[in-house]
């Protein structure tokens, strides 16, 4: 990485600046803080985006070739501590070869009307190695507090032209005014993908320039694109999203290839196949895993290992449980070798998955690299294949006859479940042949809890008696053990529970670990409900979607339920002698419009028992904002039901 100066920006540009709007750092004035409505955006906002203005342009550089040119701009009005925190720092990503240019101000607005600023530049801040290819720059802006404004420009000069960044143009705060310009010559295969809800306004243009070297002349077609919006609402947060970012109306950009001079196309990583051979193979830390490394026997050991589900988890624990995890992702390459990384008994995820890969094929398992984005990243889009669409490793094993991905860095979960940071979308695996496969993370495992609840009455000590079952399976099971302090949970629990049930008194709380589930039991008391000879119970107190989770009128972003669900709960009443069971509590099934969502509820009896199941299935793991209302009706309609009560009536 090298500083880079404007001027050297400036020598590039063999034609002149085009119509997209200008701006000028260092110049404020009042009236940027004069924002329409400004004090009802403080209420529901941390920061008001004013501008946010960028450039992405090639060049023809006669020394380097062509270059890529990427100009950020953005002016912010920080209303609060949140918005402290999300501007008051900058964490710049880029290629080690990029050349990167910073300056900006902070302005303060005096009681006297003055506008006082702080100058800032790259020379204020910190570079570090980010990963074998990537460096980052970090930058704390000074004096950045409420109502203050931060605004700069980042210039990054590249190589690297088939980088094309993305353009977000909203935000989780509003967005005034947004605008994007791409200018490509005729040579590239350049292409733009919009995703989001609200209207880009496109102006397109095209022109003329010309190449002067010593040897050559040439002059060729550019085009230009100036992408635009205005007053961008913020996405507030919202139940069951993944990113934010998901939501937000952006454009992705590619370029596939280019013609030379000669008029001879060029690829540039125009599949993952290509990306694989190219960025990932000719890694020689990349590929330790194909090799058969000895330095693996100090895992292994002498320890006997069946080629079946059973020894592949040996080898699985023998991997987790030796090697540490530094809370790195590593993004997708490791940085160590196998001998060093088992010397350090600690690195990234990139660097123990790796490791994993290698002992499983040690071991004589079919074993492969998985690679990923995990959920605060995004989600990967297939069909723009980048390596920087990555920022984690994964390992599928395929044995028995089935495909079983695994994460080492989680020495407690379960065999065969990832954590929760990694289910998200698709990832790609990494086959020997460079065959681009991919396996979808949200459907790999479904989210299920059944949940069983018998309840035993003593009119006499007007008490009742419950005994709660719990089995969690896939996705709900993965929530529940990372992390999981058992007696810091089970504290926690009975604390909530009684502040929600005062008449309860939790006897007994026991959590069991087995195999691929994990066991809740509880055994609670709680006081009789009764009035003119009838006990009033309600069954389904105890499952959690006894209320609707969508209560907001209106939804801004996709519904994200990770993965598809199974949620499962049984309740008994023993019916103490002398009652009779008056409820209007029947048979019933809800099914959304597309057939991807059901609730069914039961009821039966068998000798002094009733018994009522209810069950909701979600057949997919996400749905447009556009399905929301649906989705909130299912949801009241499934509340309405739980909330009815049986009535126990005396025959007496």
């Amino acid at each position: 990485m090298r500083f880079l100066t404007v001027l050297l920006l400036l020598a590039i540009t063999s034609f002149s600046s085009f119509s997209q709007t200008r701006y000028k750092v260092g110049k404020v004035s009042k009236k940027d803080w004069q924002i329409e409505k400004l004090d009802s955006l403080r209420e529901v906002c941390d920061a008001v985006i004013i501008e946010n203005i960028g450039l992405s342009r090639i060049d023809y550089n006669t020394t380097k070739g062509w270059m890529l040119e990427y100009n950020y701009y953005i002016k912010v009005l920080v209303l609060n501590d949140k918005g402290i925190d999300q501007y008051g720092n900058l964490d710049i990503v880029f290629s080690d070869n990029d050349d990167v240019y910073v300056k900006g101000y902070t302005y303060s607005l005096a009681e006297s009307g003055k506008v006082e600023d702080e100058k800032f530049t790259t020379r204020d801040g910190m570079f570090t190695e980010y990963t074998d290819f990537r460096d980052n720059l970090i930058l704390h802006i000074p004096n950045v507090k409420k109502n203050t404004i931060v605004e700069y420009e980042l210039k990054i000069l590249s190589q690297n032209i088939a980088n094309v960044r993305d353009w977000v143009f909203q935000s989780e705060n509003p967005v005034l005014f947004s605008e994007y310009t791409t200018i490509t010559p005729e040579y590239f295969d350049f292409n733009a993908f919009y995703q989001g809800s609200y209207p880009v306004k496109i102006e397109k243009g095209e022109g003329v320039s010309s190449i002067n070297g010593t040897d050559f002349s040439e002059t060729y077609s550019y085009f230009k694109k100036v992408y635009s919006a205005k007053n961008l609402p913020g996405v507030p947060d919202e139940i069951y999203t993944s990113v934010k970012s998901n939501s937000f109306t952006k454009y992705r950009f590619e370029i596939r290839g280019y013609r030379d001079f000669y008029l001879v196309y060029h690829p540039l990583g125009s599949n993952y196949s290509t990306i694989i051979k190219e960025r990932l193979f000719d890694n020689s830390y990349f590929v330790q895993y194909q090799k058969n490394n000895n330095i693996l026997n100090d895992i292994i050991g002498d320890v006997k290992i069946d080629n079946s589900i059973s020894g592949a988890n040996t080898v699985y624990r023998l991997v987790s449980k030796n090697i540490a995890w530094n809370k790195q992702n590593g993004w997708v390459t490791p940085n160590k070798s196998y001998r060093k990384l088992i010397n350090d008994r600690n690195g990234s995820a990139a660097e123990i998955n790796n490791l994993l890969v290698g002992a499983l094929r040690k071991a004589g398992f079919n074993a492969y690299p998985v690679l990923l984005n995990t959920r605060n990243a995004g989600r990967v889009n297939p069909f723009v294949p980048l390596i920087s669409n990555f920022n984690y490793v994964i390992c599928l094993l395929e044995v028995d006859g089935q495909r079983v991905l695994l994460d080492a860095t989680e020495p407690q979960a379960p065999f065969g479940l990832i954590p929760l940071r990694c289910i998200n979308g698709k990832a790609l695996i990494v086959r020997d042949d460079a065959t681009e496969q991919w396996v979808n993370l949200s459907t790999y495992l479904s989210a299920e809890t059944l949940s069983s609840v018998e309840f035993s009455i003593d009119p006499e000590e007007e008490k009742i008696e419950k005994s709660i079952n719990r089995k969690r399976l896939g996705i709900d099971l993965v929530r529940f053990i990372t992390g999981l302090d058992s007696a810091k949970y089970v504290e926690d629990f009975n604390q909530r529970y009684t502040s929600e049930f005062s008449d309860a008194e939790i006897n007994a709380h026991e959590i069991n670990l087995e195999g691929s589930g994990a066991i809740e039991n509880l055994n609670i008391s709680q006081t009789v409900l009764s009035a003119n000879n009838t006990i009033y119970i309600s069954p389904f107190e105890d499952f959690k979607f006894k209320k609707n989770p969508f209560k907001n009128e209106k939804r801004y972003q996709g519904i994200d339920f990770v993965s598809p669900w199974k949620k499962v709960f049984m309740v008994t009443v023993n019916v103490p002698e002398g009652y009779t069971v008056q409820s209007d509590i029947k048979n019933k099934v809800f099914v959304t419009s597309d057939q991807k969502m059901s609730f069914k509820i039961t009821s039966s009896k068998v000798g002094n028992k009733v018994i009522y199941t209810s069950m909701i299935l979600i057949k997919d793991y996400y749905f447009l904002h556009t399905k929301y209302d649906e989705i909130k009706m299912f949801f009241d309609a499934v509340e309405k039901e739980l909330s009815k009560q049986v009535m126990l009536v005396s025959e007496v």
